[in-house]
């Protein structure tokens, strides 16, 4: 996806862009682009060269823009490179219960006024906190309370790729074996895993447990961090767990 922008790029100065007919090119029908918040400005240039006048599609959702360095900060900045393209809001979601939706609405609004988080009335279970002490005990204590509760797609999620390989390890000492998932072609086969927030953004699952969720891990000054610390609460479905080993929660989830 990174080298996406570039590649068309190359093919637009050597040969066109567009669909095979016979021996030309002829523009797509329309085009569809997921995750969109996540994608650079050329890109929008090059597809919108690529697809009939007024047929490109694109969808993405600025709270999880993990790429303010590439990313538009706000839609005008799509439009800018799409003349004419409206933009639809849609501000309601209906995936996480209401406690986890709050909670993620609260991190977002720190970064993102213009587009508030608004949930639908599902009750669920309250978002679990676990702090001080051995971070390691506080998952494992994590991942058996969110099978009690009866969750089998469960998620840790840590900050980084380094801390999910060591944690996968370390916690087989604590009775529990999570998968680890570390790369792009790793995939989600049920059951539970661990795996860094990069990777976790656009899955969900049943049950998710943030680790170091606190302002060592995620500086609370940086804008990027606190939109990672979205990213990670947001994964989880039906309950969710936080964890701090050491140190207090992060203020935006306490």
């Amino acid at each position: 996806m990174t080298e996406l922008p570039i590649m068309l790029a190359v093919q637009a100065f050597t040969g066109g862009i567009g669909r095979a007919v016979g021996r030309t090119l002829e523009p797509f029908d329309h085009v569809v682009l997921d995750e969109a918040q996540d994608y650079s400005p050329l890109l929008y240039a090059l597809l919108a060269r690529a697809a009939r006048p007024g047929h490109v599609t694109a969808l993405g959702d600025l709270n999880q823009g993990m790429h303010g360095y590439k990313g538009p900060s706000k839609w005008q900045d799509v439009q800018d490179q799409l003349p004419g393209a409206q933009v639809l809001t849609l501000s309601r979601t209906y995936r996480s219960t209401r406690q986890i939706t709050e909670l993620g609405a609260r991190i977002a609004e720190t970064y993102n006024r213009a587009a508030q988080v608004q949930g639908v009335d599902r009750e669920g279970a309250e978002v679990q906190r676990y702090e001080g002490g051995d971070e390691r005990a506080l998952i494992a204590q994590a991942v058996k309370d969110a099978q009690a509760a009866g969750h089998t797609n469960i998620a840790i999620v840590t900050r980084r790729g380094a801390d999910a390989d060591r944690l996968s390890a370390e916690l087989r000492d604590f009775d529990t074996d999570a998968q680890p998932i570390t790369t792009q072609e790793h995939r989600f086969k049920g059951g539970l895993v661990i795996l860094p927030v990069s990777l976790a953004k656009g899955l969900e699952f049943s049950a998710a447990i943030v680790t170091g969720a606190n302002q060592t891990t995620y500086d609370e000054s940086t804008e990027y961090e606190r939109r990672l610390l979205y990213v990670a609460a947001s994964r989880a479905l039906h309950w969710l767990g936080l964890v701090s080993g050491g140190a207090e929660l992060h203020p935006l989830v306490r």
